[in-house]
């Protein structure tokens, strides 16, 4: 009886029983056994718990990462507008004769300034009494004794 395998031409491979080798029967597997399941079961849960740990311990590095970027970028942004408020002190009353007199202003018959009432806090400390100047530093009137800068501009109407 012929074993072997045809080829697609006609010619015939020899097969191993041919070969005149005895051949050992192997036995069919039928999967994996119980204890072969739960080793693998916890070492896949091994697994999952060291790489979640790490994603956790990356995503908290990214955060503090980020925070610490976002405070720089803060900081930067309020030395930015207090540095162009600073240069801007006085813009258009360059020359004024009217330095160091007392504001009266009201908008639509309504009294602004000197107020009537306290500036809201923390400003409850700062004098209602403004008076033209560049810049007015309220000494020890904000919070926690620290100092309040009053900064003012006009326009050419002033100058």
């Amino acid at each position: 009886m012929d074993t072997g395998r045809i080829h697609w031409r006609g010619k015939r491979y020899p097969s191993i029983r041919d070969s005149g080798i005895p051949m050992i029967r192997r036995q069919h597997t039928r999967g994996f056994s119980l204890p072969e399941l739960m080793v693998t079961l916890v070492i896949g849960l091994v697994l999952i718990l060291v790489v979640s740990t790490m994603v956790a311990r990356q995503e908290d590095l990214r955060r503090g990462i980020s925070s610490a970027n976002e405070l720089a970028n803060n900081v930067a942004y309020s030395a930015f507008v207090l540095d162009r408020e600073l240069r801007n002190a006085g813009a258009g009353l360059a020359g004024s004769v009217n330095w160091g007199c007392p504001l009266a202003v009201s908008k639509n018959n309504g009294q602004l300034l000197p107020r009537l009432q306290p500036f809201p806090d923390p400003f409850g400390n700062v004098s209602q009494t403004y008076v033209v100047a560049p810049i007015v530093v309220f000494a020890g009137a904000g919070p926690n004794g620290s100092d309040v800068l009053a900064i003012s501009a006009g326009n050419s109407a002033l100058s």
